[in-house]
């Protein structure tokens, strides 16, 4: 009986090619939509939630105002993740991070210009990438150390353990690779190819030493103890800048990492 109904329909099919072909070609595309939907959505769905502890860990924005307006934007002074973690008990890890940029990296004859970046050790905790070589507690602690993606140690190592190699930073500061970590994934807002520690930074922008509260030059990541926490570590870093200057029409504000994909644009404050 099945078989016949379907030799049946097989029939009618056959008899209006034009119109058979017209139905399955749109439920194909029909189906090709849906799915790439669905792909696009898990992918938004996704960013960022890669970070370990994705739910409690914000980025420090800071909002600037002036007589006509105010500003919004993720710099914030160089002393501030210590202070922060000095003074607002709820804070579990704070790091700063340069904002990333094309620099070259070398390894014998060979260079590259890859995306790198400087942090504090803490901010690998944060980021949540799986350490595939080296020692996860140690990395960024050395001022003359480098941690490397796994494409980029494939890039200038091939199959060689890039492991306490020596590698040259813009043909200027030799560094010892002493970290390889998972690839970055598309859907994170952190890209980089390599991270140097931030004492490197210091080193190399010796003005650091003598700007204080009013230069804004890097982000602050900032990990809570747990949520709970948020409303009063909030509080406290909106005074963080009055403490320094009572003047200032400053204040600081912890923005969720979760939101920071799609909402990372703030008008009028």
């Amino acid at each position: 009986m099945f078989k016949l109904n379907l030799k049946i329909a097989l029939r009618n099919l056959w008899k209006s090619k034009g119109f058979t072909l017209i139905n399955v070609g749109g439920l194909a595309i029909g189906l090709a939509s849906c799915m790439i939907l669905l792909l696009y959505v898990a992918y938004e769905w996704g960013y960022d939630k890669q970070m370990s502890n994705y739910e409690r860990t914000y980025v420090v924005f800071n909002n600037q105002s002036t007589p006509t307006e105010v500003f919004t934007f993720a710099s914030t002074p160089g002393l501030l993740a210590q202070e922060v973690k000095e003074t607002i008990p709820g804070v579990e890890i704070a790091s700063r991070f340069d904002y990333p940029n094309e620099k070259l990296i070398a390894y014998n004859n060979t260079s590259f210009k890859k995306l790198s970046t400087f942090a504090d050790a803490g901010f690998l905790k944060i980021l949540g990438r799986k350490v595939i070589r080296g020692n996860a507690d140690k990395l960024l602690l050395n001022p003359n150390s480098v941690v490397i993606t796994e494409t980029l140690a494939k890039t200038l190592f091939g199959n060689e353990d890039p492991i306490n190699k020596t590698v040259k930073y813009e043909n200027i500061e030799e560094l010892k690779v002493e970290g390889v970590i998972e690839d970055l994934p598309k859907n994170s807002s952190v890209q980089f190819d390599y991270i140097m520690p931030w004492a490197l930074y210091d080193k190399l922008n010796s003005w650091t030493k003598e700007v204080g509260w009013n230069s804004n030059y890097c982000m602050t990541f900032i990990q809570l103890k747990d949520n709970s926490l948020f409303n009063a570590s909030n509080d406290q870093l909106k005074e963080v800048f009055k403490a320094h200057d009572k003047e200032t029409n400053n204040q600081l504000f912890l923005h969720p990492i979760a939101k920071w994909h799609l909402y990372s644009k703030f008008e009028g404050g």
